[in-house]
């Protein structure tokens, strides 16, 4: 089972912080932070596809890009 800790009025937990998951008789289930703080929470149907990085290409005035650097190494190397 995936849960999800929606945003609240309350600080998030950062990724490394432990949290508590209590089931009560009755079946409902509750999540509390270290400070004892019942956070909101919606359960998930399947596991979220992990999210891909954008792919940042550099642009096409950007040194990389320029074939003069290049073209200085081949030079010099000629000249040796």
């Amino acid at each position: 089972q995936y849960v999800q800790i929606e945003k609240g009025p309350y600080a998030l937990p950062r990724v490394t912080d432990h949290v508590i998951v209590r089931r009560y008789l009755d079946a409902s289930l509750h999540i509390f932070s270290r400070q004892e703080e019942e956070l909101r929470f919606t359960i998930l149907l399947a596991k979220p596809s992990p999210r891909k990085p954008p792919v940042v290409m550099p642009a096409a005035n950007h040194p990389w890009r320029l074939k003069r650097l290049g073209d200085k190494r081949k030079q010099w190397r000629r000249r040796r």
